[in-house]
């Protein structure tokens, strides 16, 4: 009888552990199914809705920095390290007139060509120098 016993809780030993084998072996194939899943997404690409609200965004930090005021006086270097420190995919061409609608300065980010351009958004900005002339910025925008 006792021999009996013994047997039968060898064997609950062995099924407790066929269990636990089991669930380790599910728990590893959905945390691979996830990683799988996780490491095939990628990031999209901006739209053209964004395009425009980086466009608009930088015409605004480039008025309150004074870097369009600068590029009306004729300094253009601050207004060119700010393009040049857009996201790498976008690329931009920032051109200010005066009222007249004459061209004061045209700056580019570096590394970036215009001809090519599948899609561009405009995004324009009137502000004020020295308080008593307006200009306009107009801030031309595209994806590489």
């Amino acid at each position: 009888m006792k021999k009996i016993k013994k047997d039968k809780l060898s064997r609950k030993g062995f099924i407790y552990t066929l269990d636990a084998i089991f669930a380790l072996v599910i728990a590893a194939t959905i945390i691979l199914a996830s990683f799988q899943y996780l490491s095939q997404t990628h990031i999209a690409r901006f739209n053209r809705s964004d395009l425009g609200r980086l466009s608009n965004d930088a015409l605004a930090v480039l008025e309150r920095d004074s870097g369009l005021s600068n590029v009306v006086s004729g300094g253009t270097s601050s207004v060119q390290s700010y393009l040049n420190s857009l996201p790498v995919q976008m690329c931009g061409n920032l051109s200010v007139f005066s009222t007249g609608s004459s061209l004061i300065n045209s700056i580019q980010k570096t590394g970036c060509d215009s001809a090519d351009v599948d899609e561009l958004v405009v995004a324009r900005r009137v502000f004020v120098h020295s308080n008593s002339s307006t200009y306009y910025a107009r801030l031309e925008a595209w994806y590489r």
